[in-house]
């Protein structure tokens, strides 16, 4: 079975998480999404990379073999798709023995080589995706037809309105002659096809055989071979799929069989309400099923089966979906929080740059929390090759606000000859500029998952998915043919919501939801998601929805068009007993056990509309705020804070962070939390107490806080605030020169990539220069390391030298006399040294930029290109801009 290092540990005492701290289990340390991109792959190659990830703290990372893919053409080389074998295997050999002798760990993908092509099911057509097409043929009373040769065809009578009447629906044989003697009626003949989905698959994953070929195909050659690493040195498997159950009106023994003991129906009988609407009904309750039978047949297939059959081997399972909107969630996965729960390390895949994103997390962190998983992200991923240091941190600070304890940097490629023409820019490699910083960011991102990894968040107010009533709404263009999403991601298509009847309204419900999720997080509302699987499995406790060590006193309405009864039920029984229940839009008066127009659902609605305990919130949920239990509030100034609130070993331990690119001030405070407060920092793994004071409600704390800082703080009940900080000593300041000696050190470079421009040969002996952008000293199109030198005099002996490098484009490096360097990956750009004697001394500063100054020219001449967008001028900004302050403590010399 996992070891327990790979999941969540919930019994973890204080203690144990301070001695872990300051360098955490190889579990926690973040993993490289490795693209393995190569026409002609060596093992020295891969070994050497794996080698010098370790270095940089990061883990060998999560291998994905892309078929050694040519980005250049979008054809496979030759050869290559013969997974897992001879130099695959050489390859993955020597980057494992790397990891292993680092003491990390590593985890691998499904090959994109083979996942989902044609070779995955050769030999077994059985398991080609199939789909069905509908052909109507309509018959005006007194018309007659044979039914065709069809998979099935289901024959309908019609009302005067022309809906279906759901009540007449029925089989009829191929051969028969329908005749439409009272009513009009209409034989709906359904035909297979098979169609590559939205990520380009033809396989099945509706068919449980599936999992038994992933098995053999993919996991069983690696299970074998390495059979005594599993669980340590190899961790577990990452499963890189957006969802991908079926194209249209997707098809499988499987799905027939669920849908029959889930309701008790015949799927084929009920293939018409997909398509139309009944005069009954039933449509709602039909689309409803259908969604729910697929979603469970794929959360058990494609992820249920594989995580329990590699749990016995000791690895875990995770992955994503797609998580951003609810209509391409229900047309690609079905019900992502159901395939959630099926892994074993739930995950999702955080793109582009944003810092202050709640609502691609959400539903995975409250799985996580409710369940007690780890939660993996896959982050950074096509956020451009501008993005500095500070977005970086940013975005895992907001990730480590969204309990995400397997930080995944995407990526690194190993297509070192074609890397300005990465697809999912930046790279994180030596040939970056930062790489040479990457430890810091490593050993930052260690330590934050490592602590949001233990105990349990903190939440009170519950927020429930409405994905259920987007099931009942979609139809119409989700299974008919027209129109087409084959081959193209259905949620890049900008007229989505027009392509379905009630589109616009899905739309409204996600938009709804969206805000809630947002507003909640910016209110600093300790919050979760529900589904009705955990509305469900909830206890009703004193007014309270009880889930282990949670009670949930607040439950959140987005706009519902449908729901099971018992749900609703349960939600008055709620607000029964003293729970509140808010509402932001239309309550539902449709139900799961009945379809639209439900007159018990709608009772049982407007007695909640009406009852004293709810809330009409379609105003703003900022207008009830006081009817939400908030983390924090702020007394004084304040800012845009993104926080967490955790409970470790009986103590409250908060996340906050300044996502903000300029640093805030203010007063806040933290309630229900006392005692004296305790700063973790995460850049160095220190610990110190924090100036706080108590009051009634909670602590308060005086925070200043720089652009992008982050930190733990943890409240000691046992021990009275430090209301004060102790008084400085003076700081003397250091007078520079304005000139400083500027060069290129050739030896401090990253890795060339074959389009760097040759050094200037002034530079690489150096030039006397004042502070100014790289640009002026004719390095505009250079992108690596650029030294700076000065001296100064000292006049008195020092108890602690501060540097303060001003602004800084974008990373530093700083040393005194030749010493050691202490590396400043992001601001505030400042350094301390120790007991520094009297007399002169050499200030040596190292600067890096990004790698977009060097891609300028690759792309003008036509030989890169930009990913998605092209930087700015200011993105070009290098160079160290100052001012340089040096200030000193004078050290008071004792006889």
């Amino acid at each position: 079975m996992i070891d327990e290092k790979w999941l969540r540990r919930e019994k973890t005492t204080l203690d144990e998480l301070k001695a872990g701290f300051a360098m955490p289990d190889k579990a926690y340390a973040p993993y490289a999404f490795w693209f393995w991109i190569d026409k002609n792959p060596q093992a020295a190659q891969y070994g050497a990379e794996a080698r010098e990830m370790a270095a940089q703290g990061l883990s060998g990372g999560y291998v994905q073999d892309r078929g050694f893919y040519d980005h250049r053409d979008s054809r496979y080389f030759e050869g290559t798709r013969d997974f897992q074998a001879g130099r695959y295997f050489e390859c993955f050999d020597a980057a494992l023995e790397e990891t292993k002798r680092a003491g990390l760990s590593m985890g691998y993908c499904e090959p994109a080589c083979i996942f989902g092509t044609p070779e995955m099911i050769e030999g077994h057509s059985e398991l080609r995706a199939v789909s069905l097409r509908c052909r109507r043929i309509h018959l005006k009373r007194g018309e007659s037809a044979v039914v065709p040769d069809a998979q099935f065809t289901v024959v309908a009578e019609r009302h005067e309105s022309g809906l279906i009447d759901s009540r007449s629906l029925r089989l009829a044989a191929a051969g028969e002659r329908v005749a439409a003697d009272e009513r009009d009626e209409t034989l709906f003949v359904f035909t297979p096809y098979t169609a590559r989905t939205s990520e380009g698959s033809c396989n099945n994953y509706l068919q449980h055989e599936m999992a038994d070929r992933a098995m053999r195909l993919i996991h069983a050659p690696i299970l074998e071979r390495y059979k005594s690493e599993l669980g340590d040195a190899l961790s577990g498997h990452f499963f890189d799929l957006e969802g991908d159950y079926g194209y249209k009106l997707c098809w499988s023994r499987d799905l027939e069989a669920e849908y029959e003991r889930r309701t008790g129906r015949d799927l084929r009988l009920m293939c018409p309400l997909l398509l139309e609407k009944d005069g009954e009904g039933r449509w709602m309750r039909a689309r409803y099923d259908w969604f729910d039978a697929v979603s469970e047949v794929y959360a058990r297939v494609m992820f249920g089966i594989t995580s329990r059959r590699l749990a016995e081997y000791g690895l875990y399972f995770t992955g994503h979906l797609w998580e951003e909107r609810l209509l391409g969630q229900a047309l690609l996965a079905g019900d992502p929080m159901r395939v959630y729960r099926a892994m074993s390390m739930t995950g999702v895949d955080h793109l582009f740059c944003d810092p202050w994103n709640a609502r691609t997390y959400k539903e995975a962190q409250s799985v996580a929390e409710l369940d007690g998983k780890r939660f993996m992200c896959e982050l950074l991923g096509c956020a451009g090759w501008e993005t500095t240091p500070l977005d970086m941190r940013r975005a895992v600070n907001n990730a480590l606000a969204m309990s995400v304890s397997n930080i995944v940097p995407h990526g690194v490629y190993s297509d070192r000859e074609r890397i300005e023409n990465a697809h999912y820019a930046p790279d994180f490699f030596d040939w970056q500029p930062a790489w040479q910083w990457m430890r810091e960011f490593a050993d930052y991102m260690r330590r934050g998952s490592f602590v949001v990894s233990q105990g349990r968040m903190d939440a009170d107010t519950l927020l429930y998915n409405p994905l259920e009533s987007v099931w009942a709404l979609l139809g119409d263009g989700a299974f008919d043919e027209e129109p087409s999403f084959e081959n193209t991601y259905v949620y890049d298509r900008k007229n989505l919501p027009d392509c379905f009847e009630y589109g616009r309204t899905i739309e409204e419900i996600d938009r709804a939801y969206t805000d809630a999720i947002e507003r909640l997080t910016d209110l600093r509302v300790g919050f979760l998601i529900a589904d009705r699987h955990y509305s469900r499995a909830f206890r009703l406790e004193g007014g309270r929805l009880r889930h282990g060590a949670y009670a949930f006193d607040t439950v959140v309405l987005p706009p519902l068009y449908i729901l099971p009864r018992d749900v609703m039920e349960k939600l008055l029984a709620f607000a029964d007993q003293g729970g509140c229940v808010i509402y932001l839009g239309a309550l539902p008066e449709a139900s799961a056990e009945e379809g639209a127009d439900d007159a018990m659902m709608r009772a049982l609605s407007e007695r909640l509309r009406t009852h004293p305990n709810a809330v009409d919130a379609r105003d703003g949920l900022e207008r009830h705020i006081g009817e939400l239990n908030v983390m924090a509030d702020w007394l004084e100034g304040g800012f845009r804070l993104r926080m967490q609130r955790r409970t470790i070993g009986g103590r409250k331990v908060y996340w906050l962070c300044n996502n903000d690119t300029v640093s805030h001030e203010g007063l806040l405070r933290l309630n229900g939390a006392h005692g004296r407060a305790v700063c973790w920092n995460l850049e160095n793994g220190t610990r110190r107490d924090a100036v706080s004071r108590d009051s009634e409600q909670g602590a308060l704390a005086p925070l200043k806080m720089a652009a992008g800082e982050g930190f733990f703080l943890e409240f000691d009940a046992e021990r009275a605030p430090m209301e004060r900080e102790a008084e400085k000593p003076m700081r003397l300041p250091v007078e520079l020169p304005a000139v400083w000696r500027v060069y290129v050190d050739e030896a401090r470079q990253c890795r060339p990539t074959g389009f760097e421009k040759p050094i200037p040969e002034r530079m690489k002996r150096g030039v006397e220069s004042a502070l100014c952008d790289w640009a002026q000293l004719g390095l505009g199109d250079f992108s690596g390391v650029v030294s700076y030198e000065t001296a100064f005099e000292l006049p008195a002996c020092a108890e602690r030298l501060t540097v303060d490098l001003g602004e800084v484009r974008c990373m530093a490096k700083v040393s005194l006399d030749g010493g050691a360097e202490q590396s400043l990956f992001w601001g505030p750009y400042r350094a301390e040294f120790q007991n520094v004697s009297a007399g002169r001394h050499t200030l040596r500063v190292r600067v890096g930029n990004l790698l977009i100054n060097r891609l300028k020219s690759a792309v003008e001449s036509g030989r890169g290109r930009w990913h998605r967008w092209a930087p700015s001028e200011a993105d070009y900004r290098s160079g160290l801009f100052g001012p340089v302050i040096l200030e000193y403590e004078k050290r008071e010399e004792h006889e």
